[in-house]
């Protein structure tokens, strides 16, 4: 069962079970919260030369430099000009920060492990990026693990074209 975050929900539940919810093209996604840093709004992004063309370029959040990843052009969708709900969603992906640019951020959600069902497989790449599927009332949301979501070869590129960042 799914509750959504409230005064009542601990902090180990939300580590535990919790689910950042926002929307690609008007469908449900999810990155666990566990390894979520920040949300940001969409600063001035430096384009960055050898970039793949998803990773639209980076940021100077603080002090530190993250590489940015377009999630619509990840998933091979078209690219819209971001408005004012386009957010960043800062995670912790293996060892660097990395922003993934999205819709909208929609809410925070415990999604119990029991409601989370295996991927269907349609294809060898339908299920490249996904970790699980959830069905809450008629939503059905995607699971996604930002590991997936950027092979080791994809990170070593991303680190070898940034600068580094600042140790304060």
């Amino acid at each position: 069962m799914s509750t959504e975050l409230n005064k009542n929900s601990s902090e180990e539940d939300i580590t535990e079970n919790g689910y950042m919810i926002f929307l690609i093209n008007g469908e449900y996604y999810a990155f666990p919260i566990d390894g979520v840093q920040e949300i940001i709004s969409v600063p001035k992004i430096v384009p960055v030369p050898e970039f793949p063309d998803y990773a639209k370029g980076i940021v100077n959040v603080r002090g530190t430099i993250i590489p940015i990843i377009d999630t619509r052009l990840r998933f091979h969708m078209e690219e819209l000009e971001y408005g004012s709900r386009t957010c960043i969603i800062t995670i912790k992906c293996k060892d660097m920060i990395v922003g993934f640019i999205v819709d909208t951020v929609e809410s925070v959600i415990n999604i119990s492990s029991d409601v989370i069902r295996p991927v269907p497989r349609i294809s060898a790449n339908n299920a490249e990026y996904l970790s699980g599927v959830a069905k809450l009332g008629d939503k059905i949301i995607m699971i996604l693990s930002p590991e997936k979501m950027l092979t080791e070869e994809m990170l070593k590129e991303v680190r070898e074209n940034i600068p580094e960042n600042d140790s304060n």
